[in-house]
């Protein structure tokens, strides 16, 4: 994520910042806890809803964040995002962030991602335009891993029982992604051969 917040003792008025962050429900504690051990950087938090948040908020951390998803790529079109963020983590490395000018692209870039600019910042930057998303077009499934974590965060097991004239148990397996990422959900159902 991409945090841009008012601060009015900055010379520009605004911080700018970046953050890599992971929630999971409270019974996967001890993942986010071995992500954190992997990473060697972070810190865990518990949220109100009984769920817990791994984030990184420290430019060296999410420098260590940016090596790993380097190396080991995104292939959904959550990696627009990521390569968005990435632009903004440089501009802060750089220290670009602090002229008026590297603010203003942190801006449209912010504009460009996840969300976009919340109405506070739009206002504020009325004349900011969205950069370009980069276009996602690799689709293809790199090895079993990547089904076993993609899974792990987007699938579902369940087994559905219907009540009619006879109790009929199904067993189903789903893996629900936006409708942008339809190339990469038949692209994952050629590998599992579920046609």
């Amino acid at each position: 994520m991409v945090n841009i917040r008012k601060e009015p003792k900055l010379k520009l008025g605004y911080r700018v910042s970046v953050a890599f962050a992971i929630g999971l429900h409270h019974n996967d504690l001890f993942l986010l806890h071995k992500i954190k051990d992997f990473f060697k950087t972070g810190e865990i938090t518990k949220q109100n809803d009984g769920c817990y948040l791994y984030r990184v908020q420290s430019i060296e951390g999410v420098g260590n964040i940016i090596r790993h998803f380097d190396e080991y790529p995104l292939i959904t079109q959550k990696l627009a995002d990521y390569l968005l963020f990435k632009q903004v983590y440089i501009i802060i490395f750089n220290k670009k962030h602090l002229t008026q000018e590297g603010l203003e692209k942190c801006v449209s870039i912010k504009a460009s991602l996840n969300l976009g600019l919340s109405d506070q910042l739009k206002t504020v930057f009325c004349d900011s335009l969205p950069v370009l998303r980069p276009v996602i077009t690799n689709k293809e499934i790199p090895d079993p891993n990547w089904v076993s974590g993609f899974v792990e965060g987007d699938g579902c097991f369940s087994i559905l029982v219907i009540k009619k004239l006879t109790r009929k148990q199904i067993l189903e397996f789903q893996v629900t992604q936006h409708e942008r990422d339809r190339e990469l959900m038949n692209s994952l159902i050629k590998y599992l051969g579920c046609f």
